[in-house]
């Protein structure tokens, strides 16, 4: 069953509704009743609870949600605790300089031993193969559960050798990124049918459906600018975006969408009404009338 339809996904799309009307301690509320009722998503909560602790300017606390989740072994890499503009308030403390070192001396061993791996579903002789990218700081087991399973489509899921967190991975080197695919599929990747991805994940599928010249299926992808448009001149091949319309890249899939469109390229751009660049609780219903539409 997609990962969609828990509890704990319900309780991050309240979460983030409250975060992004600015309603923090409401935000706060919901995560530490999370902590009690979903021990198994620590690593998510403790996240969520030093965030909205330095909004609040609770230093203290933020700080000791962090502490704990060293200790717990969860940790983000540097980039990421660097680019988190909620933990601005709390960044020139020594004690989170610490915790900050400490977690990139863990992410340092942890990139040293990585390496990619490939999960698949439902692979049978003759179906007709979907590779499908993890969005930045996920991992394939965790991001497999927000796609239904088709009758005739075997998907196939590919996780980076790129650390990001304890539990997370990305594509932040995008010749890496390339290799890391090209290592675990091999020649496979000619018999690829739509190459899919969502947010970072998305944008190096674009670039692997243009290599291959096969069908696509972007979901938010993180596009900083609709340039790649230049570089598609195949008009055999579909392209169909997802996204919300309060996604911070929706103004950019939608040029997109539009350019590809005026060079005559069957493009679409199916929007997952008034949301950010997060799931929507019904994004299923979206997601599979795009592989029906492909696959028909």
């Amino acid at each position: 069953m997609p990962l969609t339809n828990t509890q704990f996904e319900q309780t991050k799309l309240t979460l983030r509704e409250a975060y992004s009307k600015g309603m923090i301690e409401t935000a706060l509320t919901i995560a530490l009743n999370a902590e009690q009722a979903y021990p198994h998503e620590r690593d998510t909560v403790l996240y969520w609870k030093a965030c909205l602790y330095s909004l609040l300017d609770n230093k203290q606390e933020a700080i000791q949600a962090l502490q704990r989740a060293l200790q717990e072994g969860v940790w983000w890499s540097k980039k990421i605790l660097e680019s988190e503009s909620d933990f601005d308030h709390i960044r020139n403390e020594p004690e989170y300089r610490m915790i900050a070192d400490a977690m990139e001396e863990i992410y340092t061993r942890a990139c040293n031993a990585a390496k990619p791996i490939c999960i698949r579903d439902k692979h049978k002789e003759g179906m007709q193969k979907v590779l499908n990218l993890h969005w930045r700081n996920d991992n394939v087991e965790h991001y497999r559960r927000y796609f239904p399973q088709s009758q005739n489509v075997a998907m196939i899921y590919v996780q980076s050798s790129q650390v990001a967190s304890s539990k997370g991975y990305c594509w932040d080197n995008k010749e890496k990124a390339i290799n890391d695919i090209a290592s675990v599929l091999g020649s496979e990747l000619e018999d690829i049918t739509v190459f899919a991805g969502t947010s970072q994940g998305a944008v190096i599928a674009l670039r692997l459906a243009l290599q291959y010249k096969k069908n696509y299926v972007g979901i938010m992808p993180a596009l900083k600018d609709s340039s790649i448009v230049n570089e598609i001149a195949d008009k055999k091949s579909k392209y169909r975006f997802l996204a919300g319309e309060r996604d911070g890249f929706y103004p950019v899939c939608k040029e997109t969408n539009e350019k590809l469109k005026e060079k005559n390229i069957d493009s679409e751009l199916i929007s997952m009404g008034d949301v950010g660049h997060y799931f929507p609780e019904d994004f299923e219903r979206y997601y599979q009338v795009v592989i029906d539409d492909l696959f028909a």
